[in-house]
């Protein structure tokens, strides 16, 4: 149902303007609207639109054979024509009014659907940055109409703790860390790391940026992953090559008196 005010005006204000008035309120209980129509003329004015009617109006009809002062109407869609149409296809003034009405825009892309995040941000003092980064992650999830909770570690230790059902509902990690973060309860799940920097200053951005290029992170024996055992053996390499070195410096040192 349509809301309608309308205008009606004749150089004497008598027949014509009350007939147009009736044509179009005939019409406007036929098709199912609602209307409320204002008649000017010789006699004076009937029936005057308030501002909350004009307000509430989908759109605005003027049905006059004398000039109407539209400048109450501004920013409303506005349909013109003179009374005769009115009096004789009141149902006709009313759709052609209805149709120059313009179509809402229609948006230029489709939302993105409804995401459950779940996200730990950390740095070494586990203060400042830390709680930036969750603000920041918050409010660039809120944005977009994700529903999010952070963990924030440091060493005030662990706040706002993930629980396993927070994690098995998500449908997306982000860890915004400057420190090391235990990912192995996150094994199978769509994760995306970046620092606590890019969420301090466009979190938005890096939760856009984490549901395009988030990858499933993988689990490994003894809950250590793939990158922590490369990292590990790494390690190990570099002690092992360290130590050979040291015993045979040692060596040498020891045998060097008796040169």
């Amino acid at each position: 149902m349509a809301k309608i005010v309308a205008v009606t005006s004749c150089p004497t204000g008598i027949a014509h303007t009350i007939m147009a008035a009736e044509g179009l309120e005939q019409a406007a209980k036929q098709l199912g609207h609602d209307i409320q129509v204002e008649t000017q003329g010789s006699v004076g004015t009937r029936n005057i639109l308030t501002e909350n009617d004009i307000a509430a109006a989908d759109v605005v009809i003027i049905a006059a054979d004398t000039r109407v002062d539209t400048a109450r109407f501004i920013d409303k869609p506005l349909y013109e024509t003179t009374t005769e149409p009115a009096i004789r296809d009141g149902v006709g003034v009313i759709e052609a009014a209805l149709a120059s009405v313009p179509a809402a825009a229609a948006p230029t892309t489709a939302p993105a659907a409804y995401l459950k995040i779940v996200a730990i941000t950390s740095c070494p003092t586990g203060i400042a940055h830390t709680f930036m980064a969750a603000e920041g992650l918050e409010q660039g999830a809120k944005s977009q109409g994700h529903a999010i909770k952070v963990e924030t570690q440091g060493s005030v230790g662990a706040k706002n703790t993930l629980t396993a059902e927070d994690i098995a509902a998500a449908d997306l990690v982000i860890i915004a860390a400057d420190t090391q973060v235990d990912k192995t309860r996150f094994a199978g799940k769509r994760l995306h790391e970046a620092s606590t920097k890019a969420a301090i200053h466009d979190g938005a951005e890096l939760v856009r940026k984490a549901i395009t290029e988030a990858q499933v992170a993988g689990g490994a024996a003894g809950g250590i992953s793939i990158e922590d055992q490369v990292k590990q053996a790494k390690a190990q390499q570099a002690a092992a090559r360290t130590g050979v070195y040291k015993h045979l410096m040692t060596g040498v040192s020891y045998m060097l008196p008796f040169v």
